[in-house]
């Protein structure tokens, strides 16, 4: 996969050399080979298949008009790319109606100890049996 990806740098690099805008085939390739990676890291930390597929697209709709500005002196593609998903996933737990782990944010020092009694206790009550 390394090998693969740091290919498709090489080729941009030359493309832009080239036609000082990127070439469009790249891309279709650096999207085969990172594509999967970069909905499974959306998949996990929104946890909804159908937003994970939308927010997967829309990454790379951005990094597609972000194509030309790309600069392999900042950072690998695969680090750009993630960085957009990155960015795409904060956005919309802002836009959320609730945060992830929305139960934990609830908790304040004073009712914490009480809950961890109460699940200490439960765990007890479970190895008992």
């Amino acid at each position: 996969m390394r090998s693969a990806l740091k290919k498709i740098e090489e080729g941009l690099d030359a493309c832009r050399e080239e036609n000082a805008g990127g070439d469009k085939n790249v891309f279709a390739e650096l999207y085969e080979k990172c594509m999967p990676r970069v909905f499974r890291y959306i998949y996990y930390r929104i946890g909804d298949m159908q937003q994970a597929e939308d927010l997967t697209s829309m990454v790379f709709e951005k990094a597609l008009t972000g194509f030309g500005g790309y600069r392999p002196q900042k950072a690998s593609m695969p680090t750009w790319l993630f960085a957009i998903a990155r960015n795409a996933v904060i956005d919309y737990w802002r836009r959320a109606e609730q945060p992830p782990d929305g139960e934990m944010l609830k908790l304040s020092e004073t009712n914490i100890g009480t809950l961890l009694y109460r699940a200490v206790r439960k765990l007890r009550d479970v190895f008992k049996e």
